[in-house]
């Protein structure tokens, strides 16, 4: 018997000197428990011996709570703590603990005066009160595993005094200590870990494997630094009786021994978790044997002299006097500062392709991508690692380019649409059903097949719920509830009040304008709207007030869920996704068999908040893995699973400066500080000790990745402490004929298709043939890059849908025309109709309601009575909830007042009174034909609305605008529009009109203008929508600020002002779009597209004026 460890710094050493310890010899004798701090470590190490031995299925593998809790009970002592079956205690654990203590404070804040602080803090909130006890429950573990002698102490009921006999934190100590006394008491069936260990290890017993439910057995503590004090004091006394072998991933020669040797450089900084551990393992109490082999490292690259250097721990932390040359050509070591974690996956893709280019043995499984918290990047893996394009018969077709991965560690739920419905809906209850919360809802696929909604059912609720303008509350009561005054406006009922109206189905006197609906399929699937939101609120909104038992919540809320939602038909991962749920509310279940079913506590309920908090952490915990870890493609996780895993190639993501080492919220009571505890298990020890695990396992290379800059502001921002460490000692430590800050560190361009990537010149690098004809614009001549074997460009398309408005947004705002339409990037923060959830209280709502074009109907016939239009205007617009008049809105009046006075004047004075002009839409590609375009071998179909033209009968036509400021003349962006529609009616053969007029109503009274055809409208659109596609690859800088000249000289200078004035508004210096592709420089500008665009376009709307 006895306790072995062994000390490597590789952990396929292990397995290749020892892997038959870990199979059992007798196969129904003694079993072999191998320990493991999370599951990755344990698929790894199985698949590792599977090929090593051939074998697994013999393999027991268990996490060290049920390893501990199992082993103490081969102890009489054990046993009696845990009681008889009469009078049962179990252990608390986290999850249970909080529970408890949830309960335990629920009680003494009612009846006990001992805790005011407390008091004040909950102040009757359930929610508080829970996060304090998570808060306190995550001390007391802590507590309990690294601070055995304040235990101990409080257990006696005496407050723990340090080794001078002084007692520190009094006031703390004394509240937590009753309270943990409260909980651990005799007459209590609840048990610490702690007490247990303890007990064991005084009782001098030996392990008897008749008592165990792990019976007679060999123990195998594998990989890290993991374990708290009080468990690996137990495991060594358990080694009288037992086998313990314990292999732990060891950076360095000097914790193989039992003489202390000081650790110098990234040794001391890092490896606090190792330090502790070698620590305890060196008391003299302590029984054990050592055994070690540690790997030297030969290829004389940066990544294997550091490690070499951490091994002999003879890195220095000043100026080496002879450091260690390294080849210029070396990049074993990378440090990539980029912008944005999209960008930091497009470059890590990059360089996985050059690293599968250079070595035609490396497999997709020799690399690893690790990061703080990888569900932060998840998304955006998914949306560059596939190479999927769209075959014409639909289907999905994978490039080349595609690279195949697994994600492991994603927090459950993150991505599931089934756990999100469940989640979207648990935050129903109590809340004020605004319109985002149940569109989120109403979106949800799975909402949407228990329902059988479709997207044209989604668009169409959607659209309804605008129009009836809902914003928040089911109706007036539900306000009153929410401590708001009862009024039902923007509420649910009073939206389906006017559609109700507007099919007769209900006759009460109303005050409400009725929603008119022909079509009997939108009448149907609006009455399924109410449906459902009226179920959705009573059977939802009420139960926030609820206390039930947690067996009682459980069942409740899982049916509410099997009400609301359903996988999606034949979607696999959704029905798994709804399993893993099941299986939490089984979790919960279980729970309470460690609870003891709360039977101690006069009160068992919970109230609702609680159990959703509890249910969220459950769902979160249980994770989701995609793809098969370690054997189909790259895999990726989060640093915690993936620690001390070696792989050829490590990447690691977000080592930002404000994200790693992570950093605890450390309360104000916390104790642990009074206590000279020998392993520091904090979050921000552990992550240290886990970069440098990071740094042993990569074999061949270490890319290490950091966001700095901000992606709005330009702001510089700073990486990682680990990062600077790293640095410092390369730096004191090494030498190179070139700088080694050069050598390391890259700073990665903006955007993917910089020419620097397809540089022959630059170390930069990329596969990617879409961003190569992107750049081609910028490096003038073709230099081909790089690339593996690759189909051609098929991201380039035969056909171009374009609507009108895609062609007066690319004239306004190329730009962000371009990363709209092109990159699917959305900077700018406009208002959906999803986020549209406050009452209206300015003018805005104006050119929604179309209110000019009410007015402007009116005058047209006849004079316009002022007080009466703004009477029935405020009228009807409360009526169909889109205005109502308040304290706040006194100002509106006025400004409603003066505009109907605009259309008048302007109606007067341009002598369309009496005239027989008719406001309509002219609809390309549904009463009207497209019109389609060729432009370089690309189809191009034009459709799309004219909307709000005004035709006569004799070829006429105008358009208007709304001038709220007090301009001198109609600007060149205002003409935009009316242009456009202009070359569009010109070019158009089933359309009559002759000309058309661009007024401006405001309180100035702007010259109109005229746009009459000359016979190159045609032409002129081909022009612009070819500049439209050259757009798409590449964006064409020519704003309508700027657009005065031809010269380009003028342009930049132009520009320049634009972008640096102090007063009023620039696009060009507030767009997010421009700041992010030009980072404040002046832009290249095209001579030729500047001609085309300036002459085709432009030349006709700077200062072209309207003959009266």
């Amino acid at each position: 018997m006895g306790y072995k460890i062994y000390h490597s710094n590789n952990l396929h050493e292990f397995i290749r000197r020892y892997s038959s310890l870990f199979h059992s010899n007798d196969l129904f004798g003694e079993k072999v428990i191998t320990v493991v701090q999370n599951r990755n470590i344990a698929s790894w190490l199985q698949l590792e011996l599977t090929k090593t031995d051939g074998i697994s299925m013999d393999l027991q593998f268990e996490y060290p709570e049920n390893a501990v809790k199992n082993l103490v009970l081969g102890y009489k002592k054990g046993h009696s703590l845990f009681g008889n079956k009469d009078n049962l205690k179990s252990i608390l654990f986290m999850d249970s603990l909080k529970i408890v203590l949830y309960k335990s404070l629920e009680e003494l804040l009612i009846n006990d005066k001992t805790y005011p602080n407390l008091f004040n803090y909950v102040k009757g909130s359930s929610q508080r009160l829970f996060q304090l006890s998570d808060s306190i429950a995550g001390l007391f573990y802590h507590y309990g595993m690294n601070c055995p002698l304040m235990v101990e102490s409080w257990d006696r009921g005496e407050l723990y005094k340090n080794d001078l006999g002084f007692i520190l934190r009094e006031e703390d100590q004394l509240w937590q200590m009753s309270l943990w006394n409260t909980i651990f008491n005799d007459s209590n069936p609840y048990l610490h870990i702690s007490r247990v260990l303890n007990e064991v290890l005084k009782s001098g017993e030996s392990y008897d494997p008749a008592l165990s439910p792990f019976g007679r057995c060999k123990i195998i503590l594998f990989g890290s630094s993991f374990l708290g004090e009080s468990a690996i004091k137990f495991f060594n006394y358990l080694s009288r009786d037992i086998e313990v072998l314990h292999f732990i991933l060891t950076p360095s020669l000097i914790y193989r021994g039992e003489e202390f040797v000081k650790p110098k450089s990234l040794l001391s900084r890092f490896s606090g978790l190792i330090n502790g551990f070698t620590s305890i393992s060196r008391e003299s109490s302590f029984n054990k044997e050592r055994e070690s082999f540690f790997v030297d490292y030969t290829s004389g690259t940066l990544l294997d002299n550091l490690k070499d250097g951490i091994k002999n721990n003879s890195l220095e932390e000043y100026k080496r006097e002879s450091p260690i040359e390294v080849d210029k050509d070396d990049s074993s070591i990378r440090i990539c500062k980029i912008t944005g974690g999209w960008r930091e996956i497009e470059v890590l893709k990059e360089k996985i392709l050059y690293l599968l280019d250079s070595d035609k043995e490396l497999k997709l499984t020799d690399i690893g991508v690790v990061a703080p918290e990888i569900s932060d990047y998840s998304s955006f893996i998914e949306g560059v690692f596939p190479d999927r394009n769209i075959a014409p018969d639909g289907s999905t077709i994978f490039g080349k380019r595609d690279l195949p991965y697994n994600i492991m560690g994603v927090k459950g739920g993150e991505d599931s649409p089934f756990i999100r419905g469940l989640l979207s809906l648990l935050d129903l209850p109590g809340s004020d059903f605004n319109r985002k919360d149940l569109i989120n809802i109403l979106s949800n696929p799975c909402f949407m097949e228990r329902f059988s909604l479709t997207n044209s059912s989604r668009e169409l609720f959607l659209e309804i719920i605008d129009s009836l303008n809902i914003k928040w509350a089911i109706d007036g009561e539900h306000r009153i509830e929410l401590g708001y005054t009862g009024e039902d406006f923007n509420t649910w009922e009073s939206g389906f009040k006017r559609f109700l109206l507007g099919i007769a189905l209900d006759r009460e006197d109303s005050n409400l304008v009725p929603f008119n609906i022909t079509d009997s399929q939108g009448i149907e699937s609006i009455g399924n709207l109410v449906n459902i939101v009226r179920s959705l609120y009573s059977d939802l909104w009420s139960i926030n007030s609820l206390s039930l038992n947690i067996d009682e919540w459980v069942l409740f809320i899982e049916t509410v869920m099997d009400t609301y939602l359903k996988p999606v038909k034949d979607d696999l991962f959704d029905e798994r996704e709804r399993l893993s749920v099941k299986h939490q509310y089984r979790n919960i279940l279980n729970l309470l068999d460690d609870l003891k079913d709360l039977s101690n506590f006069k009160n068992k309920e919970i109230p609702f908040a609680v159990f959703r908090s509890l249910l969220k952490e459950f769902i979160v915990k249980s994770g989701n893995n995609k793809g098969r870890y370690l054997t189909q493609g790259v895999t990726f996780s989060s640093l915690k699973p993936l620690r001390a895993v070696p792989f050829k190639h490590i990447f690691v993501l977000g080592l930002n400066e404000d994200v790693f080492p992570g950093k605890e919220k450390i309360p104000s009571y916390d104790l642990r500080g009074i206590y000279d505890q020998k392993i520091d298990l904090s979050r921000r020890q552990n992550d240290k000790f886990a970069f440098l695990e990071l740094i042993l396992s990569a074999q061949k290379s270490l890319t290490l990745f950091y966001n700095g800059k901000n992606l709005i502001s330009g702001e510089e921002l700073q990486p990682s402490v680990v990062i600077n460490d790293l640095m410092e000692t390369i730096e004191l430590n090494f030498s190179s004929c070139v700088e080694l800050s050069t050598l390391i560190i890259e700073e990665h361009p903006l955007h993917n298709f910089d020419p620097k990537y397809f540089d022959s010149n630059n170390r930069f690098i990329s596969f990617d043939k879409r961003a190569f004809n992107t750049a081609l614009a910028y490096i003038g001549e073709k230099e081909e890059p790089k690339l593996i074997d690759l189909d051609e460009d098929s991201l380039r398309t035969d056909q171009v849908e374009l609507t009108v408005n895609d062609l007066i947004q690319f004239i306004k705002n190329p730009v962000k025309t371009f990363f709209n339409k092109s990159e699917g990037i959305y900077l700018d923060n406009d208002t959906s109709i999803e986020e549209d959830i406050h009452e209206n209280r300015d003018l805005d709502f104006i050119s929604k309601w179309k209110f000019t074009n009410i007015v402007m109907e009116q005058g047209l016939m006849d004079d316009i009575p002022i007080d009466r239009v703004c009477d029935s205007f405020f009228s009807l617009a409360e009526q169909e909830g889109f205005f109502k008049s308040s304290p706040l809105t006194n100002n509106v009046r006025a400004e409603v007042e003066e505009l109907v006075e605009s259309v008048n004047q302007f109606l007067n004075e341009n002598n369309l009174k009496g005239t027989h002009f008719k406001r309509v839409n002219r609809d390309l590609g549904g009463e009207y034909k497209t019109l389609d375009f060729n432009v370089n071998g690309i189809s191009i179909k034009l459709k799309g609305e004219l909307e709000n033209l005004w035709v006569d009968n004799e070829g006429a036509c105008f358009t208007t605008g709304i001038t709220l400021g007090k301009k001198p003349e109609m600007s060149v962006k205002d003409k935009i529009l009316p242009y456009i529609y202009s070359l569009i009616i010109n070019s158009h053969n089933e359309m009559r009109e002759t000309h058309l007029t661009a007024y401006s109503i405001g309180r100035n009274s702007l010259e109109p203008v005229i746009f009459q055809d000359k016979g190159d409208s045609l032409e002129v659109l081909r022009g612009i929508i070819s500049l439209y596609v050259k757009n798409l690859v590449k964006p064409i800088p020519l704003y309508p600020e700027i657009m005065e000249s031809d010269n380009v000289d003028d342009l930049k200078r132009e520009w320049d002002k634009a972008s640096s004035i102090t007063m009023g508004f620039s696009l060009i210096k507030e767009c997010p779009y421009i700041q992010k592709t030009y980072e404040g420089t002046i832009p290249d500008f095209n001579k030729d597209d500047v001609d085309l665009l300036f002459n085709s376009f432009y030349k006709k709307i700077v200062n072209r004026k309207a003959k009266k």
